[in-house]
Formats: structure tokens, C-alpha cells, sequence
């Protein structure tokens, strides 16, 4: 099990021991791909405080609890990290099994990060591979965070990727992909949770975050939605804190850090999600395709737009004279970061040839068919 963590400011008598912490309670105990959205008042935007979106666990069926991280958004006050300052930042960790010195490589391996990601092995609370991003989000602006993972047949490791979808920009941005030791893991557990942090004794009491619509997919492809939410604090002292539903509907709001009238170190609550799945999984589109014919290579390029599901894999097809003939070459990759690949193709024949490209994205959602033609023409 992952520590909550923890900070010098917790002996204050005002505020909690842990967390608090808000999550939703599921009938299942695994999950594929993991959506929440989250939002932070503007008067809570203090230097000191970490939103945790998802407080994770990964494992295999009858041993859930195999690994763990999390994911969530802070404020970092301008601290330098890496050279650059942070303020409102991201950040996505995952533990290692056994504490590692820091001179030697995680277990958990960074495939990709969006340029400017910061990434290292930190320790202090176990140790694991941590990335941070200074986007920065926005208080007063509703964000989804995602996680998806998935497994490649044959490889020792599960992959992870991390998403964000700011809902003011109408933008997903894709930040990390890792690789897990361990094949075929899922998100494990019936509750998907996050907590409220006060990790600066500078950061005010009375510190607030907002969490609400969240959604689970299972390896099916179905949707789940949380059958209640529970909010819950550690220590003798539920008075330091306290969590309610929000305006608009769908929403749980968490306080931390003063005196309030709550006698509960437990509660449930019972927003109103009317939606059977995240009201952005539109489906993608590719926007154009470029081929290179390039003497016994192909190469081929698409484009995608950010204001829809990200993509997580796609197949390039290579035809025979039309875009529905005789399929000569078939690629499928699970890489969502990729946008561009070769393909070996010596020896064409003279004769016109088409590329089909397709994507899945995060959602499992096929996009449309775009195509591409190219000749083979004879020696000049």
C-alpha cells in the first residue's frame, strides 16, 4: 500500500493528519483506462498545496496492490526544478517495489515526455520515477486528467500514459508514457481516489479543491461511473475539515485546514452524473496524411487535432491499386505519441498504390479511414 504524503505542517492541531482524501466507490476492482476532472478555486491557488487527482494502484487479478503513484496538479510557488521555476505544475510518480539509491535506474522507465517534462528518481517516501510538467493549468478552469494503460502481447511491461484536457482551450495534451515491470497490469481496487495536500507551512488554512465526473473503463471497453463518493480525513480532529457537494451537480468540494462544524472522519456523498461517459471522448479525426516513396521505403505521416481524444495506436494499410483492393502490407502500433513511420517495401511493381491509416484513440474510439495514393512508375 502507497503512504499518503506527508508534511511538517501536519502537527498543526487545525489540520488533518492525512488528506483528506475524495474518491469514488465501483462495483468492479479493475479498470483500463481512468477519468477525472478536477478544479481548483481561485482563492485556494496558494504556493504549498497539491490537488491529487488519482492516487493509484496497478496489479494483477487476486494481487492488486502490486505497485502504486499518483497524478495531480500543485503549486509550486516558483521553486526552481531542473532550472526552470514551477508554479502551477503537473506531476505523475510511480513507486518502485523495493527503495532503489538514487544513482540507480527506476524499475518504471520513461518512454516519452512532452518537451520541457522534468523527470527523476526521487525518494524520501518510498522511491519510484517521478515527471513534472510547469504547463501551467489556470485556478478557476476545469481540467480531466487520464491515465490509460495497456499491454502489448509478449512484453514484460505494461505501458501508462498520462493526459490532461483543459476544458477552457478545448485542448488535450498528451505529457508521459511509461513502461511498468510487469505484464498485462491493470488499475486495481473498488475505489478510484485523490486527496488535498498542504505540503508548505507557508500555504494558508482553509485550502480548497473540487473533484467531480468521474469514470472508469474497463478492458471490455465499457463505461463505469462511481456508485457513491466518500470523503474521509485522518486523525482524532474531523473539525479541520470537511467536503460537500458543489455546484454545479456532479461535484464533490473538499476543505482542509481550519474549523469547521463536521464531526465525520467519513462521508458519503451522492452527486448527480447524468452522462454514461466523459462528455469529451469525441471521436478523432485525421486531418491529412503524407506518404514518401522513397526507393524500398514508404514513409508516412499524419496529422491529428488536439481538441480530440488523443490517439493511442494505429494501423497503416498499403494497397493494391485502390483504396478498398488487395491489402499488400499492414503496421499496427500502440504508440501514442507517434505520428510518422516507415514502412519496408522493396521490389514494388510498376502500378498505383494506396495507404489507408486509421487511429484508435484513448477511448477505443476508431477514427475515420484517411488514404493516399502514390505511383510506382517505370525508370526514367
Amino acid at each position: 500500500m502507497i503512504p499518503l504524503r506527508a508534511s511538517s505542517s501536519l502537527r498543526n492541531t487545525d489540520v488533518p493528519d492525512s488528506g483528506p482524501n475524495v474518491g469514488g466507490v465501483f462495483e468492479g476492482n479493475e479498470a483500463e483506462l481512468v477519468y477525472w476532472e478536477q478544479y481548483v478555486p481561485v482563492e485556494s491557488d496558494w504556493p504549498g498545496i497539491f490537488w491529487c487527482g488519482y492516487n493509484f494502484y496497478v496489479g494483477h487479478q487476486g494481487s492488486p496492490y502490486e505497485r502504486g503513484g499518483y497524478v495531480g496538479i500543485q503549486n509550486n510557488g516558483g521553486a526552481l526544478i531542473g532550472g526552470v521555476p514551477y508554479i502551477n505544475n503537473n506531476i505523475c510518480s510511480v513507486w518502485d517495489q523495493v527503495d532503489l539509491p538514487p544513482d540507480v535506474p527506476t524499475e518504471v522507465t520513461l518512454d516519452y515526455g512532452i518537451a520541457g517534462l522534468y523527470s527523476d528518481h526521487f525518494g524520501g517516501e518510498g522511491t519510484g520515477l517521478h515527471t513534472s510538467h510547469p504547463m501551467p493549468w489556470v485556478a478557476g478552469q476545469y481540467y480531466s486528467l487520464v491515465l490509460r494503460r495497456w499491454y502489448i502481447p509478449g512484453e514484460r511491461v505494461t505501458r501508462l500514459a498520462f493526459f490532461m484536457y483543459s476544458h477552457t482551450d478545448k485542448e488535450w495534451t498528451h505529457y508521459s508514457s511509461m513502461s511498468i515491470p510487469g505484464p498485462n497490469l491493470s488499475f486495481a481496487g473498488h475505489s478510484s481516489e485523490g486527496f488535498l495536500e498542504r505540503f508548505s507551512d507557508d500555504a494558508p488554512l482553509g485550502y480548497r479543491g473540487r473533484w467531480g465526473q468521474l469514470f472508469r473503463m474497463t478492458h471490455d471497453g465499457q463505461w463505469h461511473k462511481p456508485l457513491y463518493y466518500q470523503a474521509s480525513a485522518g486523525g482524532d480532529r474531523p473539525h479541520t475539515w470537511n467536503a460537500y457537494l458543489s455546484e454545479p451537480e456532479g461535484w464533490v468540494e473538499v476543505i482542509s485546514g481550519g474549523r469547521y462544524e463536521n464531526d465525520d472522519n467519513l462521508k458519503e456523498l451522492r452527486p448527480v452524473q447524468p452522462l454514461d461517459q466523459p462528455s469529451v471522448a469525441g471521436k478523432q479525426a485525421i486531418i491529412g496524411i503524407a506518404i514518401a516513396h522513397l526507393a524500398d521505403s514508404l514513409v508516412v505521416h499524419w496529422r491529428t487535432l488536439p481538441e480530440f481524444a488523443p490517439q493511442l495506436s494505429y494501423k497503416i494499410s498499403l494497397h493494391w491499386r485502390q483504396p478498398d483492393g488487395i491489402v499488400l502490407l499492414e503496421k499496427r502500433e500502440a504508440v501514442p505519441h507517434l505520428r510518422d513511420t516507415l514502412l519496408s517495401v522493396p521490389g514494388l511493381p510498376i502500378e498505383t498504390y494506396w495507404v489507408s491509416v486509421v487511429i484508435t484513440d484513448i477511448f477505443n474510439q476508431p477514427s475515420h479511414t484517411a488514404y493516399a495514393s502514390f505511383e510506382v512508375k517505370a525508370p526514367t
